[in-house]
């Protein structure tokens, strides 16, 4: 009996901790080793749009991510739409058209943190 109450109670904390990370977090460690849930990271502007002119040609998405402070990563969905490159600043990145002139379209950045939930970013490129 006592086997069965130890089973039911380790089984409803294994379904806890499964819920938790089905709620928008991700998990990760802190400075102890300690697992702990982050909250996937955020992106802004949420949406860029590249133009043909000069001053339109690239987008800069700024991100952060609370509880953690390590490096992030992004990636296109759809590398001859839209690139992605680091910087100009710190936890920033660059998105320009894969090519000038070009056909134009559509696809998403993803950007990743200190979890598995990445923020998405939209890209629209006009046709030029």
């Amino acid at each position: 009996m006592r086997t069965t109450r130890r089973v039911a109670s380790t089984f409803a904390v294994l379904l806890y901790a499964a819920a938790l990370g089905g709620c928008g977090g991700s998990s990760g460690y802190n400075s102890s080793g300690i697992t702990t849930f982050l909250p996937a990271p955020i992106a802004f502007p949420n949406s860029v749009q590249i133009g043909c002119q000069p001053g339109t040609l690239t987008g800069v998405i700024s991100v952060r991510q609370t509880g953690y402070g390590g490096a992030f990563s992004a990636q296109s969905r759809n590398t001859a739409v839209a690139l992605v490159a680091p910087g100009p600043g710190t936890a920033q990145f660059t998105v320009s058209r894969a090519s000038n002139p070009g056909p134009g379209g559509s696809t998403q950045i993803y950007i990743l943190g200190g979890g598995v939930q990445p923020a998405i970013v939209d890209v629209s490129v006009s046709a030029c």
